[in-house]
């Protein structure tokens, strides 16, 4: 299972290293897309300096990378935490490319294939969020955040997997000290401090807070942010 395990990170970071806007620029327009707009590699970039068309298609092509990966650890049958560490092997991919230098993007559309090969039901919702949010303000970035914010709530509401809700946290690591990611982190502690009262009162006949152990807390509630 080892051998599966790093032969399936390695696809994972190949996969999520090919500069697919990178090449959309080149192609397009002759240009580099690390030099021209806000220098980023990624679909929005693309849209803006080589066209709509042409970032659409680098937008499915980097969700893509994600979703391949995902089926990619699969198919292999790898236990659910490889399949995570394999997603982050192909956003790893995308952020520092091999091909480019280590000089890539910042990982959105490839974070959404890997929640969308992950979590299909929760994602939905998630990028139905997103949508709204872009439709209204024209602001994608934005849109991305406050999606991704609402991710943990929704994970919580519908599959409850402790793992995943952090999984999606480290996710948006990329929003650090953000207000998006104390939102996000905020409605964590909540909802687990919620589940521990819940723990304790249905746990004991007579309902007592000292029920609810620091170690059940600090277990739950250790920052995926901090390094």
């Amino acid at each position: 299972m080892i051998l599966n395990a790093i032969i399936a990170v390695v696809i994972g970071y190949l996969l999520g290293s090919i500069p697919f806007a990178y090449i959309a620029g080149r192609l397009k327009k002759g240009v580099d897309v690390r030099q021209v707009g806000g220098g980023n590699v990624g679909a929005l970039n693309v849209m803006r300096e080589v066209g709509v068309a042409a970032g659409f298609a680098v937008l499915a092509a980097d969700v893509a990378k994600g979703l391949v990966a995902v089926f990619v650890a699969r198919w292999l049958g790898l236990p659910l935490i490889w399949v995570l560490v394999v997603g982050f092997a192909a956003v790893a991919g995308h952020n520092w490319p091999v091909f480019l230098r280590f000089r890539g993007g910042k990982g959105g559309a490839t974070i959404m294939g890997v929640l969308l090969a992950l979590i299909p039901r929760e994602f939905a919702i998630s990028f139905a969020i997103i949508a709204i949010i872009v439709i209204i303000t024209s602001n994608p970035t934005l849109g991305f955040g406050i999606g991704m914010a609402c991710l943990p709530l929704i994970i919580w509401q519908f599959n409850g997997s402790d793992m995943l809700i952090i999984y999606s946290l480290a996710l948006a690591n990329k929003l650090r000290d953000s207000p998006i990611q104390s939102l996000v982190y905020s409605s964590y502690v909540a909802i687990k401090a919620f589940h521990s009262l819940k723990k304790a009162y249905y746990n004991s006949s007579s309902f007592s807070f000292i029920n609810i152990t620091s170690y059940d807390l600090n277990l739950h509630l250790t920052s995926p942010f901090t390094s």
